[in-house]
């Protein structure tokens, strides 16, 4: 855990400016074929407040924000460094990763997150120049205007529970791709015919028009049925051809 600027030394990050760290992302672009090749990486915000324990994080916002800017500037520094070099390569998406939110809401007020948060994300965003998804889970709307104004291009996973994607649609849908909504719960417990409802719905509400892909809420945790997880699947290649024809 890092407790105090004396322990920033101890944070050791693998050399965003060498090309080994490179290497295998470089091995799959060669040889991606017709695949989309997707980059996946933290922001450094998440990471951050890993780091320092969320408890003493939350405490060091009001006691210590320096030290909470500084654990920032390392984690959000050496992902700007990383989604510059991966652009460079023939991916086809940047998925940046950071959770700012529970169902209830932001773990932040959006005041401080604007303030805290956004200038290093903006920082990120200069890098970016590839299509780029943010993923958060829980409910970010009240954060939507700043993460927008980052230029991002889609938003993951819309989670169910904590989401409306569907009023998402409507307010968003001419320019952010919508990714997710299928609920993990259902993919954990359902029955494969549910999960084929489910995606058939998504994709007759949030389809028409283009911009949404059918994925998990969250992710596919281990414990997913694999029967389910495979109807989703299946239900994507079903119902999922452009224009939606689903009455």
């Amino acid at each position: 855990m890092i407790r105090s600027e004396d322990d920033l030394q101890i944070i050791d990050l693998p050399d965003p400016g060498g090309d080994r760290l490179y290497e295998p992302l470089a091995e799959w672009a060669a040889n991606k074929g017709e695949f989309s090749l997707w980059m996946v990486t933290r922001q450094g915000l998440f990471s951050a407040m890993l780091s320092i324990g969320m408890e003493r994080f939350c405490v060091a916002l009001h006691e210590r924000p320096a030290f909470v800017e500084a654990v920032l500037d390392i984690y959000c520094g050496w992902a700007a460094a990383v989604v510059e070099r991966a652009c460079a390569l023939d991916i086809d998406v940047l998925a940046s990763t950071d959770d700012l939110a529970g169902k209830s809401g932001p773990f932040f007020s959006p005041a401080l997150f604007h303030d805290l948060v956004m200038p290093r994300f903006r920082a990120i965003g200069q890098a970016v120049t590839k299509p780029w998804v943010l993923h958060s889970d829980g409910d970010v709307t009240p954060l939507l205007d700043d993460l927008l104004s980052l230029g991002i291009d889609g938003l993951h996973p819309n989670e169910k529970g904590a989401m409306d994607i569907r009023a998402m649609k409507r307010e968003h849908g001419e320019r952010l791709c919508l990714l997710g909504n299928v609920d993990l719960n259902l993919l954990t417990m359902a029955e494969p015919e549910d999960v084929r409802d489910e995606v058939r719905g998504l994709i007759r509400d949030v389809g028409p028009g283009g911009g949404y892909i059918v994925t998990s809420g969250n992710s596919l945790a281990h414990y997913c049925r694999i029967e389910n997880v495979m109807a989703m699947s299946e239900a994507t290649r079903a119902f999922g051809a452009y224009p939606p024809a689903i009455g």
